[in-house]
């Protein structure tokens, strides 16, 4: 982390993400969006959101190879 990073909620994630809580929560427990949790507070950095949208846009948009047959 840098100094001066940005640090969002989890409202913020969910609403630059346009999902539910609920989604924006398991992102985190799943799928593998990082945060610092620090006793009931959580909160992801700006710059990992930014990492994590760019790497799994990437991967969404990469061709399937075609089955040999």
């Amino acid at each position: 982390m840098n100094p001066g990073e940005v640090f969002l909620t989890i409202d913020d994630v969910r609403e630059r993400l346009k999902c539910s809580r609920t989604t924006a929560w398991r992102l985190i427990n799943e799928r593998g969006l990082k945060a610092l949790r620090s006793g009931g507070i959580v909160r992801v950095a700006e710059t990992e959101l930014a990492r994590w949208i760019e790497a799994n846009s990437a991967a969404a948009e990469e061709p399937k190879p075609e089955a040999v047959a």
